[in-house]
Parts: structure tokens; C-alpha cells; sequence
């Protein structure tokens, strides 16, 4: 902020009003969605929504009010505080100012309409600024924990916004902002294009154009890729995440617009094999876990990219990792207080492991459920997730017999597969971890316990208590 052309007190007004951003951030938080609905489940797009972690705001101005319910991703106490604060000393009417100056374009989306600068008084070229370095600092910070950035040489990073510069935070609140504060969350690619503009120094628009045809990396200045297709992901909120890098990625290969789109998969398929059932179900992996190459689809399209497995060096299977993000985490059973450890209560269960992958030999769960063998080895897990993404799966997180009970569910749902008579698969845990986090929000309840406080209240007073609590509240309103 100190580099743009502004005097000294305003650019300690802009630093001031970073952290006050940052500050404000701290009650927000991203997560992975899960639609409603189980139709097309397996092949949707990821969603991210906002959870409040903050406290209910009290009686504010109306002008403030309207800048936070416009640009933030949620609206709390803080936010509305901090606002307040940063603006409190600017001149009248100056957030219908704001308002009006950032509100969207019919053409919002288009690469050839940004807007051009800001023109007016310094007083409010100055007012923008340390809005701007606000919103910037709150930003920032929330996002910023969805990106692992620990592979720059240099932990710096470039924007595509300036002094006057108004597109990113039209583009924030018209597709960001205003998506996150809905049931339906911000879709990953539009998530790309924010990501995009605040640390590659580029503006892109990310079309999706279809099944298994989401953006999953983009090069520019620096490379944004999902986390899928350099780290194991074992949970679903590892697999919401991005890599940023700043090394030479001209191996990856990318459409004209430097956007790394997913190719068509080449993968093994479960088919009808006489297998012997297994006694009991002991949970074993591989000696090690398989690892991960980008390659081109060579077969199809050079232009699009697949994600190689290799166990030892030998190749496994190559992903469509939009697919296989989407099959993960959907099929990824949420943790339980109290896991399990007695034998397993399904009957005799076909056991699957690393061997069986190698040779080609995956049986289908038309006849017998089907219990893979991949403990301890996040990638393998990630695999198998995606060669069964058509069958009733569920991967167990810290429990096994709470994976096969979902793993029955999804029999019994409205999602189509391929055969009529299945039975549940069921992949095992990716390690020996019984606590853990769980940051998948699927509906209200989840919301409340991602919450610090009302998660807190429901686990004080237990879930009937407060049921009662809301019903007399419902009554004495109506009484009223």
C-alpha cells in the first residue's frame, strides 16, 4: 500500500485497514458443500459455502450494513465492527459511493469489459483505498487457507488489482461473495478465477463445459492446481485445497487459454469374477502407498491432462481428476465419537487389495459386498474411489462398520448405476487416526457444529434440550 500514489497518512490508514480485514476474516471459514440431493451426485461440481463463526451483529449504520452484506461472505459482528471503524472518520454517503461504483455489469464475465479506473475527488479516491486495502486484508486471509503456498521459493505473490482498481472486488461480490451466502456455495471454478486474480496476476474466465470437464489447474504467472494432483488427500477438506507453484510447468499441458482441463480416464473396470469370501475383515494396506504423475491425454486430446498412478513404478491407471475429487468426497463417510472395534456385522465380505489392481483382476459387487484393502495409503484410496465411483461405495474415515452401513444407504438411494443387483463396497481408513476433522457441510446441523459456540451449546445441553428450547421460542413468537 505504501508504493501506490497516496500521502503518508492515508497509506497508514490502508495498513490499518488491512489488518483490520484480516482481524474480521478470522470468523469466516470455506468449506466444501454437498448438494441436497443425491441425482448426478458423483459427477457435480465442488461447492464451497461460508460458515459464520462469528457473533450476531448488533444495530449498525445502514450503509455499513449494506458494504458487509455486499462483500462479505458472511455477515457477523465482525465484520460489521471492523467496518465501521475503517470508515467511521470518511465523508457522508460515502458507501453508497462504494456501492455504486462496484456494483456488476451485465457483461460481468467478459475478459474485454474490466473497468476502467475510478474518477473522483481525492477525498474519495483516497476513501476507495483504504476500503479496498480492508477488503483485501479479509480476503486474503480467508482464501489463503484453502492455497498451500509452501513450495514458493519466495512467499510473495501478485494480484491483478491496483491504486483505483475496481474489477476484482466487482467480480468478489457479484460471484464470490453473493455465492457463498447461498445454499449452492461458489462453484471450484469460479473459485479459480478469484484465486486467479489475487495471486497469478491474471484475470480468467473458467467455462465449464461438461461432465468431468472442470478446471482443474491453470497456468499463468504462477500455476494454481488442485491439491489432488500433487498431494494425497485422505479427507474431504484436503482435497478442497490448492497447490501454488512457481516452478517451470511447461510439461503440464493447457488449452490456449493456459487452463489445465481433465482428460478421458483409463482405468480398470470391476467385472463378474469368482472370488472366495473372507472370513473375517482385518484392515491391511500396501508396503507403500502408490504415487502421483500429471501426463498428457495422449489418446484423446495432448491438450488435456490425466492424473498417472504408479505403485513401485509400474502404471496403475490414469484419472479424471474432476471425477475423482467429486467420487471422494461424496463417498467419504463422516467420523464417529466412538469408533467401532469389534468384527465387522456384514457377512462375508470379498477382500480387494493392491495385487488385484496390478493384475486386473477387480470384482464387481453384483453377487458378494466388496471390502478393499488400501489401510494406511491415502492414494490408493483416492484410486479405488474413482474405479468404483459408479457402484454403492462409501470410504471409511474412522469406522469401519459406519462405512458399510452408508455403504448400504447408497444402495437403497435415487443414484443410478450401472447394474440393478449391487452390493456395498467399502474402502478402508487411510490411517490409524480416530479423531478426526470433519469439514464437509451437508446440512444445517453441520453448519451449527462447525460454529464455535452453537456447537458448543448443542453439546452442552444435548440435542433434545434444544429442540425444546427452539419450539418455545416458535411458541412465544406466535403468541405475540
Amino acid at each position: 500500500m505504501s508504493v501506490f500514489p497516496i500521502d503518508q497518512d492515508v497509506a497508514y490508514r490502508c495498513r490499518y485497514a488491512w489488518k483490520r480485514g484480516c482481524h474480521a476474516a478470522q470468523a469466516v471459514r470455506l468449506h466444501l458443500t454437498k448438494k441436497e440431493s443425491d441425482d448426478e451426485l458423483i459427477n457435480s461440481e465442488l461447492r464451497y459455502a461460508a460458515v459464520d463463526r462469528g457473533e450476531i451483529y448488533d444495530r449498525i449504520d445502514d450503509g455499513i450494513f449494506q458494504l458487509a452484506s455486499a462483500f462479505g461472505f458472511v455477515l457477523n459482528k465482525e465484520l460489521c465492527d471492523a467496518l465501521q471503524q475503517v470508515l467511521g472518520d470518511e465523508p457522508a454517503g460515502i458507501a453508497d459511493w462504494l456501492l455504486e461504483q462496484t456494483a456488476s455489469t451485465k457483461s460481468e464475465n467478459s475478459l474485454n469489459a474490466l473497468k476502467s479506473p475510478i474518477q473522483a475527488s481525492a477525498e474519495n479516491i483516497n476513501a476507495f483505498t483504504v476500503f479496498q486495502a480492508f477488503l483485501m486484508g479479509y480476503y486474503y486471509d480467508v482464501c489463503l487457507r484453502l492455497v498451500d503456498t509452501s513450495k514458493l521459493e519466495l512467499q510473495i505473490v501478485d494480484g491483478a488489482w491496483g491504486f483505483r482498481s475496481l474489477q476484482f472486488l466487482v467480480d468478489m461480490r457479484a460471484r464470490g461473495a453473493k455465492a457463498a451466502r447461498t445454499k449452492e456455495g461458489i462453484p471450484r471454478r469460479v473459485m479459480f478465477e478469484l484465486l486467479c486474480s489475487m495471486l497469478c496476476s491474471k484475470r480468467v474466465t473458467v467455462e465449464n463445459v461438461g461432465r468431468g470437464r472442470d478446471c482443474i489447474g491453470i497456468v499463468g504467472k504462477r500455476t494454481l492446481l488442485c491439491n489432488s494432483l500433487l498431494n494425497p488427500c485422505s479427507r474431504p477438506d484436503e482435497v478442497g485445497q490448492f497447490v501454488l507453484l512457481d516452478i517451470d510447468v511447461g510439461s503440464i499441458p493447457t488449452d490456449i487459454h493456459g487452463l489445465i482441463r481433465p482428460g478421458v480416464p483409463q482405468q480398470p473396470h470391476p467385472t463378474t469374477l469368482a472370488r472366495n469370501s473372507m472370513a473375517s475383515m482385518i484392515e491391511t494396506g500396501p508396503d507403500e502407498d502408490c504415487t502421483r504423475h500429471i501426463e498428457a491425454d495422449w489418446d484423446i486430446n495432448p491438450e488435456t491432462a490425466l492424473l498417472c498412478i504408479r505403485y513401485k513404478g509400474r502404471r496403475l491407471a490414469s484419472l479424471n481428476v474432476a471425477e475423482a475429487d467429486a467420487a471422494f468426497c461424496w463417498r467419504y463417510v463422516k467420523p464417529v465419537q466412538e469408533p467401532c472395534t469389534s468384527k465387522a456385522s456384514h457377512d462375508l465380505p470379498v477382500s480387494v487389495n493392491i495385487n488385484d489392481l496390478i493384475n486386473g483382476t477387480l470384482p464387481d459387487p453384483s453377487s458378494r459386498p466388496v471390502f478393499i484393502q488400501a489401510y494406511g495409503a491415502p492414494c490408493l484410496i483416492y484410486t479405488f474411489a474413482a474405479i468404483y465411483q459408479h457402484w454403492p461405495m462409501a470410504i471409511a474415515s474412522n469406522c469401519i462398520h459406519t462405512a458399510w452401513q452408508q455403504a448400504a444407504r447408497n444402495k437403497e438411494s435415487t443414484i443410478y448405476f450401472r447394474h440393478n443387483n449391487v452390493c456395498p463396497v467399502v474402502i478402508a481408513r487411510a490411517g490409524p487416526e480416530k479423531d478426526i476433522t470433519y469439514m464437509l457441510v451437508e446440512n444445517d446441523e453441520d453448519v451449527e457444529q462447525l460454529k464455535p459456540f452453537a456447537g458448543l451449546l448443542k453439546e452442552t445441553l444435548g440435542l433434545s434440550k434444544v429442540k425444546e428450547i427452539e419450539e418455545y421460542l416458535k411458541a412465544s413468537s406466535k403468541s405475540r
